[in-house]
């Protein structure tokens, strides 16, 4: 499945449904880190994860009454 990092220290974001097993992350640069599970939320098919690393590029979240027309949205 796809993530997303939302926070810096190691918190991904992604589709529970997709989730079996023992979880790894890849990151873009190739490494690879073991992930435990921090929360599910099943209404939206959210989990939430941690990896041990730092310093992490993590998306930046805006107001959409504030994003201009023509950005991407997700």
């Amino acid at each position: 499945a796809l993530g997303t990092i939302v926070f810096a220290d190691g918190h991904v974001l992604t589709k529970a449904s997709e989730l079996r097993g023992a979880i790894s992350i890849r990151l873009g640069d190739g490494s690879v880190f073991d992930a435990e599970t921090v929360a599910v939320h099943k209404p939206t098919d959210l989990a939430l994860l941690k990896i041990d690393s730092s310093g992490l590029s993590a998306v930046t979240f805006a107001d959409t009454k504030e994003v201009p027309i023509g950005n991407w949205l997700a």
